[in-house]
């Protein structure tokens, strides 16, 4: 009996399992030498970006949040980088990876101001 209670158990973990990563979404992958995949976000001033519309530029795009160390410490490095190609077909993105970015964001980068698009 024990036996094939474990197996009951074993069968509803696998099916539960099989039915949440078959409908799981589907994300673009990135392919090396083919452009990027698309993807439209809001910058802190409330403007819709797409990636498509900035092909045929250099596109910087770094993922970041409030609470990284690491990404904090590299932000002047990214301003100073965004100042010295300012006139070339350059673009940084910023990309604040946190759930609640549209609420820490804005208080982060009144601390910190960079002039560098943030969505």
């Amino acid at each position: 009996m024990r036996r094939l209670a474990l197996l009951v158990v074993l069968a509803v973990v696998v099916g539960g399992a099989v039915y949440i990563y078959s409908n799981l979404p589907t994300a673009s992958t990135a392919v090396v030498g083919a452009p990027a995949p698309d993807f439209k976000l809001t910058d802190t001033k409330g403007n819709q970006v797409a990636l498509a519309d900035l092909r045929g530029k250099v596109v910087l795009v770094n993922l970041w949040a409030t609470w990284c160390p690491p990404c904090i410490e590299e932000m002047p490095s990214m301003e100073k980088l965004n100042q010295l190609m300012a006139g070339e077909d350059f673009v940084m993105l910023a990309v604040n990876a946190e759930k609640d970015g549209r609420t820490v964001v804005p208080a982060f980068l009144k601390k910190t101001p960079y002039n560098f698009t943030i969505l």
